[in-house]
């Protein structure tokens, strides 16, 4: 989704997370109406999930990186205490870092790849939409090229939809294949 700042993205994007109802009318997504009362919300909690674009204000910074993509597999899934940590290491793996930094903090890493533990965080319970919500906009050129670069490749790999929200024209047709455009809500 592109459009000028202020344009009504970001809320747009809110009220599809279920974060801030709409004045009118629905979200569906799958058919389930996302304000369709608490059974509804619960249902569709695991299956949307989203990446912010301030990374540092995404997650408490005295957890560790496992504990933080860790955390929707213990709100979603029944998983053991070994395979939790073997899916953790793996997708450390899959967003470019190593399965040996599951035991560090948010203050050893840089931006680009708290972006990426934010990423992984979100694809833990292989949702079916996230909402990226200007991800890639605080990032340097470079990291915006290689975050795109991902996100593409998980989207192959998890066959997931993505509502990318953004001002930035490259990369909404890097990533996009259909886009709306915002104006004035």
């Amino acid at each position: 989704m592109l459009g000028s700042s202020g344009a009504g993205k970001s809320t747009i994007g809110k009220i599809v997370l279920g974060l801030l109802a709409p004045h009118a009318g629905t979200v569906r997504i799958n058919g389930v109406d996302v304000y369709g009362g608490r059974r509804a919300m619960k249902e569709l909690r695991s299956q949307v999930q989203a990446v912010f674009q301030d990374c540092f204000s995404s997650f408490n910074f005295k957890m560790t990186a496992g504990q933080i993509i860790g955390e929707p597999i213990d709100n979603f899934q029944k998983m053991g205490r070994k395979e939790k940590q073997a899916t953790i290491e793996e997708l450390l793996e899959m967003i470019g870092l190593s399965a040996s930094d599951i035991n560090k903090f948010p203050r050893e890493f840089s931006g680009g790849q708290l972006q990426r533990i934010c990423i992984a965080r979100a694809i833990a319970v292989k949702p079916r939409l996230i909402v990226l919500d200007e991800s890639v906009s605080s990032l340097d050129a470079v990291n915006q090229v290689n975050i795109i670069r991902l996100l593409r490749f998980l989207k192959d790999r998890f066959g997931m939809s993505y509502l990318f929200i953004t001002h930035n024209l490259k990369a909404a047709f890097a990533l996009g294949d259909q886009f709306i455009v915002l104006d004035k809500g």
